[in-house]
């Protein structure tokens, strides 16, 4: 499970601007995430209940929770309940990285989920945990970590670097096309699982067991779980290279 890693400390927003949005499709869920945030000294929830007008569009509903103003968001990852949304809530969660609004996914299905719907946006998912786990501390600190990657910057477990990656097999997953590759850099004994779909359709053509990839991954990444992949490039043969090329 993520690992929280709090290096650099941030000025917190005034304590009226302190909502923080609750998504879950399940009322007892929401319910009970609401009581934890409401003994977390400071925060005020705020229940996000269904609505038509963004159930079906990831991008509305992001923009509707930037213009509620508030200061963090805690996201189911399984929306699906009496049609709440038709897209899962590592998506979610992403886009709202990209609004610079802090977000912790919270998950009850991980090891389920964490391969391809989640890993599929991991790189926007600073921080991950399983809904037993949450606690008024746990919330505290996801935040805080999620404000210091969007103001500060990534920490060592969540900073990207351009390595070389190597299939080890194709196969799916819930009828989903998935990789196994190894990431030398990281662990050499350890395959990561993920998503074809997150490697750019042009070229898929290319890929099978034992082609080499450069991508950018945080190696920095203590577990399996924190690992994410973006930005996919096929290596070169290394048959084709001239030593005197990468020596110049």
């Amino acid at each position: 499970m993520q690992t929280i890693e709090l290096s650099r400390s941030i000025q917190p927003l005034p304590s009226s601007t302190r909502k923080i949005a609750i998504i879950d499709d399940d009322e007892d869920a929401r319910d009970t995430i609401s009581w934890q945030v409401e003994n977390t000294d400071g925060f005020e929830p705020m229940l996000i209940y269904k609505n038509d007008k963004y159930s079906s569009d990831v991008n509305k509903f992001a923009d509707y929770i930037a213009s509620q103003k508030v200061y963090a968001v805690l996201c189911d990852h399984r929306l699906f309940l009496d049609s709440f949304a038709n897209f899962y809530g590592a998506q979610l969660v992403a886009a709202l990285y990209d609004r610079k609004i802090p977000a912790i996914l919270v998950t009850q299905n991980f090891s389920i989920d964490l391969n391809v719907s989640i890993r599929k946006y991991r790189d926007k998912i600073p921080v991950l945990i399983e809904r037993g786990n949450i606690t008024s501390t746990e919330i505290i600190k996801g935040i805080e970590y999620c404000y210091s990657e969007l103001n500060v910057g990534f920490s060592l477990s969540r900073k990207p670097y351009n390595t070389l990656v190597e299939i080890e097999s194709i196969s799916n997953e819930d009828g989903e096309s998935v990789i196994d590759a190894i990431i030398p850099s990281w662990d050499y004994d350890t395959a990561i699982r993920f998503p074809t779909a997150i490697i750019p359709a042009i070229l898929h053509k290319s890929l099978e067991k034992d082609t080499l990839l450069f991508a950018d991954v945080n190696i920095g990444a203590e577990t399996y779980d924190q690992i994410y992949l973006k930005n996919f490039e096929l290596a070169p043969d290394p048959k084709g290279i001239d030593i005197n090329d990468l020596i110049a």
